[in-house]
């Protein structure tokens, strides 16, 4: 979770910079597009960071 948040964020960006090449947009154009995405990504990284057992739920439901 925590490369795929920041291979959206600038300044490595590495899925952004090629999108915008590709595209023809301006970066910050994008950027204000995927905030959304990005707060999520980081707010479910941080969910799993302090409840570990969230992980684990469904695999222990499908091993019963």
């Amino acid at each position: 979770m925590a490369i795929s948040v920041g291979m959206a964020t600038p300044p490595v960006a590495v899925n952004i910079y090629p999108a915008c090449n590709l595209a023809g947009i301006k970066m910050q154009d994008i950027i204000r597009d995927i905030l959304g995405f990005v707060f999520m990504g980081f707010l479910s990284m941080i969910i799993v960071l302090f409840i570990p057992q969230i992980i684990d739920c469904l695999p222990a439901l499908l091993a019963r």
